[in-house]
C-alpha cells in the first residue's frame, strides 16, 4: 500500500514515526517531505540564497507534495489547528476519492472542519499498520 502523511511542517518527527511504522511493514511512502530544510536552515547556506530562491523551492515542494497525494492509496492526516498545507492535501485527497485516516491527538483542542465529516474521512484513535490494512 502507498501512504502519504499530511502533517504540520514542524511535526516532522511525528510524520517520520508514521513513515517508519509503515516502511517496516513493507508499505511505500509516496513522498517524504520531512527531508526538506526549514526556512531558517535554508538561508544559512553558502552562498546565501535569496527570498526568490526560497519561493521557487516552495513551488517545487508544493508540486511534489501534491504528486505524493495523487500517488497514494491512503492519506494519513496528523491534524493540528495551525496547519494550512495539511488541509490543502486533505482536500486534494478527498477530490481524488482517496481514503483519509485522521489520527486523533488528545494533546490538542478539537479542530472543527467541515471536510472532517466527509464520508472518506475516518477518525482513528491511534495508528497501527493492521488498522490500515482492513
Amino acid at each position: 500500500m502507498k501512504i502519504y502523511v499530511a502533517a504540520k511542517f514542524q511535526e516532522k518527527d511525528a510524520a517520520r514515526e508514521v513513515y517508519k511504522m509503515f516502511l517496516d511493514a513493507g508499505h511505500a511512502i509516496t513522498f517524504d517531505w520531512t527531508t526538506e530544510p526549514e526556512r531558517k536552515d535554508f538561508f544559512m547556506r553558502d552562498p546565501r540564497p535569496t527570498e526568490a530562491d526560497f519561493q521557487t523551492l516552495q513551488q517545487e515542494w508544493a508540486i511534489k507534495d501534491l504528486q505524493g497525494v495523487i500517488d497514494c492509496d491512503v492519506l494519513i492526516l496528523l491534524p493540528h489547528p495551525n496547519s494550512r498545507g495539511t488541509y490543502c492535501e486533505l482536500g486534494a485527497a478527498l477530490a481524488l476519492g482517496k481514503k483519509c485516516l485522521l489520527v486523533e491527538n488528545r494533546m490538542l483542542a478539537p479542530i472543527d472542519c467541515i471536510f472532517f465529516k466527509h464520508p472518506d474521512c475516518v477518525w482513528i484513535p491511534g495508528l497501527t499498520v493492521p488498522l490500515l490494512e482492513q
